[in-house]
């Protein structure tokens, strides 16, 4: 005979990671039980946290904002990307999406400062969070503070010791100085 439509049954509380076996059992007209031929599935696992995440943990040497990189682990169905400037970040960069996108183009980042961003993953069975890692974006000093002789002073003597603080990823000077705009090199 023909089939009829079919029946839909929802079973809640399965296990990650578990192989399942199931039948259909029926009574015919007269009392007679018919069971369906036996059938299995497997259900996933928990999501194994992202890997391959760039830049390198605690990398403190890039000259431009970087572009992070991860490789998803088994079983992801969808990500989340945290990014910030405290440990444990929490400024939502990416929103939870099933679209899995395996980079992320920063911008806007200020130099010498830490960074810290955290890929998590999940699935229908949980969620993993992933690897806090942080990095340094270098620049140029964004604060060179002129001190001494302070700006303007009309009382220095014919041998002026000028006196600047400088951002700490300084590591070369240079004096420039002129009586006009054309500036001649001094010191450094």
């Amino acid at each position: 005979g023909q089939m009829e439509k079919p029946n839909v049954d929802s079973i809640e509380g399965l296990s990650p990671a578990t192989t399942y076996y199931w039948k259909v059992q029926v009574r015919k007209d007269g009392g007679n039980v018919v069971d369906s031929e036996l059938h299995s599935f497997a259900t996933i696992g928990v999501p194994k946290a992202v890997t391959n995440m760039q830049p390198s943990n605690g990398n403190t040497s890039l000259n431009a904002d970087p572009n992070l990189s991860w490789a998803f682990g088994e079983n992801t169905k969808e990500y989340q990307l945290l990014f910030g400037t405290t440990n444990s970040p929490t400024d939502v960069a990416v929103d939870w999406t099933s679209t899995l996108a395996t980079s992320y183009q920063t911008s806007g980042l200020k130099a010498n400062v830490t960074y810290y961003w955290q890929v998590n993953v999940r699935n229908g069975f949980g969620e993993t969070e992933g690897t806090v890692y942080s990095f340094k974006k270098l620049g140029i000093p964004e604060n060179v503070e002129p001190i001494d002789p302070t700006d303007g002073a009309t009382d220095v003597s014919p041998i002026v010791t000028l006196t600047w603080r400088f951002a700490e990823n300084t590591t070369h000077y240079r004096v420039l100085m002129d009586l006009g705009s054309d500036f001649e090199y001094v010191a450094g």
